[in-house]
Formats: C-alpha cells, structure tokens, sequence
C-alpha cells in the first residue's frame, strides 16, 4: 500500500488524485488496526498458553466423520456470520472488531472443526450461533465455503479437487479470488464438497 501510495495517483486529475490518497489513507488505517487487534489477541491466546488458564475463552468443536481432505486454521475478524447477516462495519474504525478462530483437525473418526474466541466478544458468539442454524447436513459444505473465501491458510488434497464436478471448482474458485464480500448467505452445493457426517458438539 506505502508502494501504491507513492504510484497510483501519477499523472491523474488533482480530483483524482485526493480521491485515490483518501482511499490508500483509509486502507492503510484500517490495516494498522487490524494488526492491533491482532496482536491483542494473539497475546490473549499466549498468556493462556503459557499460564494454563483458560478461562477467557469460548470454544466450540464439532465433531465428524469423513475423510479429512480439506483443512484450514484462521483467526479471522467477525464481519459477518454465517447466515450472512453483518455484524460490524469494518469501515468504521471507531468500532473494535472481534476475532475468531477456526481450526480443522484429525480424530480417530474424521475430524473436528474447533472455534475459539474471547468469551466477551459478542459477535464471535453471535457468528458461532449462526453455524448452529445451519441444518446438520449443509454444516460440513458450508463451513469449507467459507473457508475457501475468508482464509487463504486453507488447503486441501489433490484427490480430492480432481473429484469435484466442474461447478463445484467454478465456485471453490470464485470464492477463493473473492476481493470482497458484502454479506448474503451461503448455500449448499447439490453435490456436497465434502462428506462430512456431523456426529457430535462440544462447548468449553
């Protein structure tokens, strides 16, 4: 951006050229603010580690069975759940935005998939809750959607890309290259992107 800053107005109009650095501006304050809260969470989560004390969090963990073949880990910022209902203008930094994290880990059945956050962060809750709305069935196929569009930290098996009929790929794509979303909610594809079995919940 610090880059952009310096080249993107070349040679434009003087309008243009405050309309550009006002936009740079603004993404680059929202990046640092981003990083802050970051970094506050990241050392929530490093004082719990290193003490054992884990009462400052929530977790919830949903258990499968299946094979394992997409995987992700993300803290990501709660913008909107997963019914697609938004939870915060990220554009306005007067406002804290709260961090949740998701992990997809092995079990001796399949998987799990694990969220954590700080317990007094309201809308990663409210983002948890709306994953309990979406039917069992749908939950496993609409959590890797998402992940495919919020984290690039996400990873799958060539197995299992190659069985993926043509529409499946178009849209693991488009939301993979996704440069923004502004809300809406996700549907289940016909042909399930992953078989996933949802068998258990658990909360901490």
């Amino acid at each position: 951006m610090e880059f952009q800053r310096d080249m993107l107005d070349r040679g434009r109009s003087l309008d243009q050229q405050i309309s550009i650095q006002m936009s740079i501006f603004k993404n680059l304050e929202g990046q640092r603010k981003s990083i802050e809260e970051n970094d506050d969470v990241r050392q929530q989560f490093e004082d719990a580690i290193s003490t054992g004390n884990y009462e400052k969090f929530s977790s919830r963990c949903y258990f499968f069975t299946g094979e394992l073949e997409v995987v992700s880990s993300a803290i990501l910022q709660c913008e909107f759940d997963f019914c697609g209902t938004q939870l915060t203008d990220l554009w306005d930094l007067d406002l804290d935005a709260d961090l949740l994290s998701h992990s997809v880990m092995e079990t001796e059945s399949g998987g799990a998939i694990v969220f954590v956050w700080p317990s007094d962060a309201k809308n990663a809750t409210r983002s948890v809750q709306s994953f309990d709305q979406i039917p069992t069935e749908s939950k496993g196929d609409i959590f890797v959607q998402y992940c495919f569009l919020q984290s690039e930290n996400t990873y799958f098996s060539k197995a299992w890309w190659n069985r993926l009929p043509p529409t499946n790929k178009d849209l693991i794509r488009r939301l993979a290259n996704s440069l923004y979303y502004d809300g809406g909610a996700f549907k289940a594809c016909d042909t399930k992107l992953v078989n996933w079995t949802m068998a258990s919940v658990d909360t901490i």
